[in-house]
């Protein structure tokens, strides 16, 4: 594998400085130009290469707003991101953990030769009544990366057309999945796996759930309708477009002018952590931001603190479970970190004007709700 084109391609995906060194720490290739690590990173570097016998393909991730993160290829060479301002922005941390994540994955699982492979290797384990149905599927090539997944998710939760665009143009090293038995078929899973990625990408950067439901499934229902080939061209790059300029208008609809980054940060947190507990210290402290000026620009943003913005979308959460699954009252109250199912059932009431039980007697038949 050519792991230089490799490295630059995903530094394209990131603002953040490169730079790869050799076995003693000499500069190989570095962006910008650099003729010799900084001293502060060679100290750090070192000192962490020395503590920490870390095995090739073991990423070491960035951990804080000055941190760095690198990991140890095959050649021998180690891939080191930092940053030249000498601190991360929070999504810059979450861009470079992510591409230090899929470089193991590329490390781990794409060193193949594609004539090294054959049907043995592609063997799945399943159970005996259903063993028939896999006995005469064959994939005998190699797969496109995954980090061309983390490149258009990224995209998406930025909002960016400009940078998915650039995420569609990364070079391709493997093929396409088969995932049906014609062409046509295939392409339109292809283009729903899309569709899945993109919307849980839009979710997270804040968009409202069931928005994002909606886009999905008329984008569905459009793939369904393609009777040709002809007629699913650039389908994939449509339906990721569609969902990024959803998050842009999204963002850019929370207040006149252009919607502050932080406040869409951290509703992408939050609804990422419904089922999680966390406090304002922990979403301030993920944020790299005083907990007092995000609590203001939050209120002023979407009209209401942080704490009650957070209720409010678990008790909508609770809405959806209480329809779809046949969780008791108790368990949905402690599923979604409620201090009690008595407060839970109070939260519920004021919001809906009537009791968690009492809606799911009433819903619990009639999902359109």
């Amino acid at each position: 594998m050519n792991y230089e084109v490799l490295i630059k391609n995903y530094h394209l995906l990131t603002t953040s400085s490169l730079v790869v060194v050799n076995d003693k720490l000499q500069v190989v290739y570095s962006e910008p130009k650099l003729e010799v690590l900084p001293s502060k990173l060679y100290q750090a570097i070192a000192i962490d290469l020395k503590d920490v016998d870390r095995a090739i393909g073991d990423p070491k991730l960035v951990d804080a707003p000055e941190d760095f993160g690198y990991i140890k290829q095959p050649d021998k060479h180690t891939v080191i991101f930092y940053s030249s301002t000498g601190k991360y922005t929070q999504h810059e941390i979450v861009q470079v953990n992510a591409i230090l994540k899929n470089l193991k994955c590329v490390i781990k699982y794409d060193v193949v030769k594609n004539e090294d492979l054959g049907d043995d290797d592609f063997d799945i384990e399943v159970p005996h009544d259903v063993a028939k149905l896999v006995k005469n599927v064959a994939i005998v090539h190699v797969h496109n990366q995954y980090r061309l997944e983390l490149a258009l998710q990224d995209a998406v939760r930025s909002g960016d057309v400009e940078m998915l665009k650039r995420a569609f143009k990364i070079p391709t090293t493997g093929k396409d999945s088969v995932l049906g038995f014609d062409p046509l078929r295939s392409e339109q899973n292809m283009s729903h796996i899309t569709n899945v990625l993109c919307a849980r990408a839009a979710i997270f950067a804040g968009v409202p759930v069931e928005a994002v439901y909606r886009l999905s499934d008329k984008l569905f229902l459009t793939v369904e309708a393609c009777k040709s080939l002809y007629d699913l061209k650039d389908m994939r790059f449509i339906i990721a477009k569609s969902f990024t300029l959803q998050v842009n208008a999204y963002h850019e609809s929370l207040q006149v002018g252009k919607s502050p980054k932080l406040v869409s940060q951290a509703v992408g947190y939050i609804q990422a952590n419904l089922y999680n507990k966390f406090n304002l210290d922990d979403l301030a402290t993920f944020l790299n931001i005083n907990k007092d000026y995000l609590q203001r620009i939050f209120k002023k943003t979407r009209g209401r603190t942080i704490f009650n913005y957070v209720q409010y979308m678990r008790v909508n959460s609770a809405k959806e479970l209480l329809i779809s699954t046949n969780l008791t009252i108790k368990e949905v109250s402690s599923l979604l970190q409620f201090s009690s199912p008595a407060h839970f059932v109070k939260v519920f009431k004021d919001q809906f004007g009537t009791t968690p039980a009492n809606f799911r007697k009433k819903y619990a038949s009639n999902p359109e709700v």
